[in-house]
């Protein structure tokens, strides 16, 4: 889903905006994503519920397809009515970039304008 993810910098992204999402042509090759304790209720009720484990220890996935598919999201990037759409997915072009010190806000690079007067925030 990300292609290439930089982390926020007030210096570099002074004259940057996003650009405008209305659809989730981004997802339609994510089969799972991470889904947190509080998002259990709404997302048992539509997907299976997955647990692994890797060096920093257990987490919870939801399952969206298999081999690389996401049968939630339509060929037009309409993810299908009334189902839960998980806060990773949400929160797209927006992710955490953990360092050693700390957690940093970063952006997929491709979603990335430049402001204009009109878009100027």
């Amino acid at each position: 889903m990300y292609k290439e993810v930089v982390v926020i910098n007030e210096k570099e992204h002074k004259s940057k905006g996003v650009k405008s999402l209305n659809h989730f042509l981004y997802a339609k090759d994510l089969n799972s994503c991470m889904v947190t304790l509080d998002e259990f209720y709404e997302s048992c009720k539509t997907y299976p519920i997955l647990f692994s484990k890797n060096d920093e220890g257990w987490f919870a996935l939801a399952l969206f397809g298999l081999e690389d598919k996401n049968i939630f999201v339509n060929k037009d990037g309409e993810w299908k009515k009334d189902c839960y759409i998980p806060a990773y997915v949400r929160r797209y072009p927006f992710v955490y970039v953990k360092t050693d010190k700390e957690l940093l806000l970063g952006i997929d690079k491709n979603q990335l304008v430049k402001k204009t007067k009109t878009n100027k925030r």
